[in-house]
């Protein structure tokens, strides 16, 4: 424990480099944390390709495809499927939600495109649309949770080491460490968004949560 205090200002210094990178990408614009499905719903596609192999596949193109038919930031993500002891490549793409009086027609143009550039044989395997599992009221729910949590922390630990001097500082100094936690996350998806497309879901809410919680569960370990 007394090397790793002696080098904190090393440890200081990684965090920096980290949580200033990351705050970066996070304000910046075009920038931020990229919201999946989960919270912003939508539709999801199902395409088959008999008779191709993978490689024949370019999800670059396939997303152009979507673009021209009015779907902007398609997200294309190769699969397989088995029939019959046959497999063949498949694609999943996620898109925004489908026009509700020309769904149908959409749905068409997509397909006819696709067969145009990949055979006759592309077919449509299904179209689903899928709601916002993450709603905004579920996401401020748990920011206010949160909040009133780091408020009750500093409460309890103020009370818990009152008999030490200035008692405060272990309340606000979990609370600084949790919000380091945070930032270190915050920071590595935003940066991961910005160069890799990494889209955040209701499993990175999930985990975002249970950091928080294991943050001062840990800051209060050490203290005691």
């Amino acid at each position: 424990m007394e090397s790793i205090v002696r080098h904190r200002y090393i440890w200081f210094l990684i965090s920096l480099l980290i949580i200033i990178p990351g705050l970066v990408f996070l304000l910046m614009p075009g920038g931020g944390l990229h919201p999946s499905i989960d919270f912003s719903g939508g539709a999801l596609w199902e395409f088959q390709f008999p008779g191709k192999q993978s490689s024949d596949l370019n999800t670059d193109e396939i997303a152009a495809i979507f673009t021209q038919q009015g779907f902007e930031d398609a997200k294309v993500q190769l699969s397989t499927v088995t029939t019959q002891g046959t497999t063949f490549p498949a694609v999943l793409v996620r898109t925004k939600a489908l026009n509700a009086d020309t769904g149908e027609e959409q749905q068409r143009n997509v397909l006819a495109a696709l067969q145009a550039k990949y055979g006759q044989d592309t077919r449509r395997e299904q179209v689903q649309s899928v709601g916002a599992t993450v709603s905004q009221e579920s996401t401020r729910s748990a920011v206010i949770a949160v909040l009133g949590a780091s408020l009750a922390i500093l409460v309890y630990l103020t009370f818990a080491f009152r008999k030490a001097p200035h008692p405060i500082r272990y309340g606000v100094c979990a609370i600084v460490a949790m919000l380091h936690d945070v930032l270190v996350v915050l920071g590595v998806a935003a940066i991961m968004g910005y160069f890799f497309g990494l889209e955040v879901d209701a499993l990175f809410l999930t985990a975002l949560l249970t950091i928080i919680s294991f943050s001062v569960h840990d800051t209060i370990v050490v203290f005691d």
